[in-house]
């Protein structure tokens, strides 16, 4: 079985949850963060008809934030 990123994320979020996970421009998140906002954004997605297969666009400036938004989508 792979482990994927996301895997990694749910992972840390068990064990470390207040752990940084993600780090840009001097603001972080922690993995229960990450975690969380991933999740959210999943299932806003889920509640406007995404599934698996649908191809999501996405147009975003790097960030801190830009990192759950990819996790959401996959």
């Amino acid at each position: 079985m792979t482990t994927t990123y996301l895997d990694l994320i749910k992972r840390g979020a068990g064990y470390n949850p207040e752990r940084v996970a993600l780090v840009f421009n001097g603001e972080t998140l922690t993995f229960r963060q990450t975690h969380l906002l991933s999740n959210q954004l999943a299932h806003a997605l889920i509640e406007r008809g995404v599934t698996r297969g649908h191809r999501v666009a996405l147009l975003l400036n790097n960030s801190l934030h830009s990192v759950p938004v990819d996790f959401a989508c996959v």
